[in-house]
This record gives structure tokens, sequence and C-alpha cells, in this order.
């Protein structure tokens, strides 16, 4: 059988060393500017590899007591239970409360008033009803029930 298939554990279909792994390792945690694409230029190897290999997807058996970077569950993982509506309803309670302590005027202060702009829609107001008031009167009378319209809705 010429050559032996690549699997698991079949050093010589490697690209890489030992040796080389540690050094990539090394050089992408300690060097400032080297990238991964880089690396991956030098070595000869893509940049998923290099990525795997910094990521401690790949060559684990060369960490030296570290945990690997794979953030993955265990199999027999159970999702954490699902908070009953009661504990939903408490917890937003909770963050409202905090939130009112921590910014009260946000919440219970009455808007700021602009003294200067309700002075001015009154003056537009009295002005409107004295230009009214010159039209004539069944003119006016209808402007009059038209707003008396648009105030109400109908």
């Amino acid at each position: 059988m010429p050559g032996r298939p690549f699997y698991q554990g079949n050093r010589r279909a490697a690209k890489l060393t030992g040796e080389q792994v540690l050094e990539i390792r090394e050089r992408y945690a300690t060097e400032h500017g080297c990238s991964q694409a880089r690396l991956s230029r030098e070595y000869g190897v893509t940049t998923n590899t290099i990525a795997n290999i910094v990521n401690g997807l790949t060559w684990q058996h060369l960490l030296r007591d570290e945990e690997p970077m794979v953030n993955r569950p265990p199999v027999h993982a159970q999702p954490p239970p699902m908070p009953s509506e009661a504990e939903l309803h408490a917890q937003i309670d909770q963050a409202i409360a905090k939130a009112r302590a921590l910014a009260p005027s946000l919440y219970d202060d009455p808007p700021p008033r602009d003294e200067e702009a309700e002075q001015a829609a009154a003056r537009a107001q009295a002005r409107f009803q004295s230009e009214l008031a010159k039209l004539k009167p069944t003119l006016g009378q209808q402007v009059n029930d038209e707003l008396d319209k648009l105030t109400k809705g109908d």
C-alpha cells in the first residue's frame, strides 16, 4: 500500500511538527503585529489551520498544563431550567426598582416646562382669536365649528 491514509494519530500526514506548533503559539501570543495570516504564509498552511492551533482545537496534546480554549458543553449537559412567569415578573420588578433608585428624576419628576413657549402659544392663540373676530361672523362661526370638530376628533 503506497503511503498510509490520513487518520487521527498519523503524524506523517501532518504538515507541521510539534516544535513548529509550539513556536506558532508562542509567536502569536507574544509578537506584536504577528497575525494568523502572516503565520499561515510563513509555515505554508491555511489561516484556518493556524486559527485552530492558536485556539487549541488541534494539537491539544501540546498544550502545557492549559485547558483547550474550546468552549463546548459536555455531551450530557442539560440546558438551565426556564424561570416561571412569576420569577420573570419578579426580575422585571427588581430591574425597574433598581433603575428608579439610580435615576429617580427620569421617572418621578414632571417634565420641564418651557415658559417662553407657553407664552408664545398664548400670544398666537390671542392673535388668532382677534383675527377671527375681524372676519364676518358667519365665517368666524364656521371656523370655530371646524376647530371644535378637530378637537373632539369628529
